[in-house]
């Protein structure tokens, strides 16, 4: 808590990080956050990360286990109904209950977790996780969450000393809605000035250059940053 203001309130500030997956099932749950490749009985109340391939076998060990929650790249949607014991809709979650919160950060399949993605949950490894995997796809989109908390004590020093924001410029970036959605791309350019979109309406962009080299425009509101700053050459 860094400030009360009299009569109204407080603000709260911390040093973590914030992640959007692709679909998830399960209410808001937090714990420990561990990457894992196997299961063991101190894992309860944890947060895991599994970047290995998944299934309905996992899950249910997971559940027994008494873990919190799973971070997964990827897993088959029959697995997951299965898990569930009900069929799913892809484009919305929340009414399924779920022994545990399940967040899958690339899709559905057995995909492995993006590589920036992985890397940052690496350097939380321990700290306190927060998960939500209430998935509203249609109008009102409502992704699932990852926040990453940590104090600054245990902060690299560079982090701790909050520098400013980075210039978005050649910075790497997952897309998050359109027809691009979850390619990775790099900020080409970022007109300071709003720009009409195909919906006609103004807003701010960037033109993302993407991995096959085409470049996109999209909204600022429709990417999350993967990793500080790059040479946008190298992708």
């Amino acid at each position: 808590m860094t400030e009360v203001i009299e009569g109204w309130g407080a603000v709260v500030e911390t040093f973590g990080a914030r992640i959007q997956g692709a679909y998830g099932v399960g209410g808001e749950t937090h714990g420990p956050l561990h990457i894992t490749d196997a299961l063991t009985p101190e894992d309860r109340g944890k947060i895991l990360v599994v970047d290995a391939p998944a299934g309905a076998a996992l899950l249910q060990r997971a559940a027994a286990a008494g873990v919190a929650g799973l971070i997964l790249g990827g897993l088959p949607d029959a697995d997951l109904a299965a898990f569930l014991g009900e069929e799913l809709d892809p484009s919305v979650s929340g009414a399924q209950t779920s022994a545990m919160t399940i967040v899958l950060t690339e899709g559905f399949g057995r995909l492995a977790i993006a590589g920036p993605t992985l890397r940052l949950l690496k350097n939380f490894e321990g700290a306190e996780a927060s998960l939500s995997g209430h998935t509203h796809i249609r109008a009102g989109t409502v992704r699932p969450e990852i926040i990453l908390a940590r104090t600054p004590s245990r902060l690299p020093a560079a982090a701790a000393a909050a520098p400013e924001p980075a210039p978005p410029v050649g910075r790497r970036i997952r897309i998050l809605r359109g027809p691009e959605a979850w390619k990775i791309a790099r900020v080409a350019a970022a007109p300071k000035a709003p720009q009409t979109i195909d919906t006609e309406s103004p807003v701010r962009v960037f033109d993302a250059l993407l991995e096959d080299g085409r470049i996109c425009r999209v909204p600022r509101a429709n990417v999350e940053f993967l990793e500080a700053p790059a040479k946008i050459s190298k992708i």
